[in-house]
């Protein structure tokens, strides 16, 4: 059934790939199609995290297991560094490791950012680093779901970082890059009409560019963002389908909320796409960049390209992906350390208090441990 169904919109793509290039160029006004040049040599800070996913689920709460690691990376770096700080937490009512994680990374992202700043006053024009790469998206993805509570006050507290990020990157000067790779958004797609199938827009990128071509988004006043959305505003008028109107609605509202949280720095992030040359497999990456203005977009992308691996993402960005996994181990050594302390705290005839730390599902100890 499944092979079936994919077969069906693989179908649909046979017949459209042929002109899905031709789609694009006719949209000069709001796509351009560059071909990587020269590199130049740079130094890259790339910033990621690892987490317990799910967490570990205790009687007495989620107790969650955060790796935040930063790596310097590239052939003018004045020395190879890695940074690996591990946080621990406990959450009584809702799990909120994965956005907690966001918000570490931006506090991370902000810190480099603002050493690269001081080091650049003291060295008499020796940055740090060139570009800083992340893994995952720079504008937040807006949960409307979460209307109150903690989680909600770490979701403001996540886009007022991603807005300071911005502001951050335009102030020093410094390109600030996320690799999406886990995205499923069809927008261009869609806005270049083909609405009768069901692909994300890296499987339409992969198609239509070739080894070495990158897609950009064209900016309006509005930004990236503001394009995308007149651009949907558009097809949701043309089309008569009622799914497809549905589906554009909710993209549409989606942006708003996007626009809305970061406000005026929403229009200055750019969105992209890169087939580096000699990939293991044919796909393209998706990218979010904040470039200042005497930065050559063309030569940001020529240089991601160049230190990209046979995965298609950014060689410090797999790396720091690599340092960052939470391990059994650590994990094991997170929950022995806990019910230690807390013993330590409480008196012989309290010590029963600690079944609190005991695992909601036992069954889960191998997965702990073993």
């Amino acid at each position: 059934m499944v092979a079936r169904k994919i077969s069906r919109e693989l179908d649909k793509i046979r017949v459209i790939r042929s002109k899905v290039r031709r789609l694009i160029e006719e949209r000069s006004d709001l796509f351009h199609i560059g071909v990587a040049g020269e590199p130049l040599k740079l130094c890259f800070e790339a910033v990621d995290s690892g987490f317990t996913a799910p967490a570990i689920e205790l009687l007495g709460g989620y107790l969650a297991v955060i790796n935040v690691v930063s790596v310097r990376y590239g052939s003018t770096c004045s020395r190879t560094q890695v940074s690996a700080r591990t946080h621990v937490n406990l959450w009584f009512n809702e799990d909120e490791t994965g956005l907690m994680a966001k918000v570490l990374e931006r506090k991370r992202a902000l810190e480099l950012l603002e050493a690269r700043r001081l080091a650049l006053e003291m060295l008499g024009g020796k940055p740090l680093f060139d570009v800083l790469l992340l893994d995952g998206e720079i504008a937040p993805r807006i949960t409307y779901t979460v209307e109150h509570g903690r989680l909600r006050r770490n979701l403001e507290k996540f886009i007022n970082l991603s807005r300071k990020l911005v502001e951050s990157a335009l102030s020093s000067a410094t390109p600030v890059v996320g690799v999406l790779k886990r995205s499923y958004a069809r927008d261009i797609a869609v806005t270049l009409g083909l609405t009768d199938i069901r692909i994300n827009d890296r499987v339409l990128m992969s198609l239509a560019l070739k080894p070495g071509e990158y897609l950009i988004v064209k900016r309006s006043e509005e930004g990236v963002y503001g394009s995308l959305s007149r651009a949907l505003r558009e097809i949701g008028k043309s089309v008569e389908d009622a799914e497809i109107k549905r589906w554009v609605n909710s993209r549409l509202k989606w942006y708003e909320g996007l626009m809305s949280a970061l406000g005026d720095k929403a229009r200055e992030i750019g969105l992209g796409f890169y087939r580096p040359p000699g990939t293991l497999y044919p796909v393209a990456t998706k990218v979010e960049y904040v470039v200042p203005e005497d930065f050559s977009i063309e030569k940001l992308f020529s240089s991601i390209m160049y230190i990209s691996t046979s995965t298609g993402i950014p060689a410090p960005i797999d790396q720091a992906d690599a340092l960052s996994a939470v391990t059994r181990e650590l994990r094991h050594i997170v929950y022995e350390k806990l019910k230690a302390e807390v013993a330590g705290n409480l008196g012989v005839e309290d010590r029963d208090l600690l079944l609190v730390l005991s695992l909601m599902n036992p069954e889960k100890l191998l997965h702990l441990i073993g």
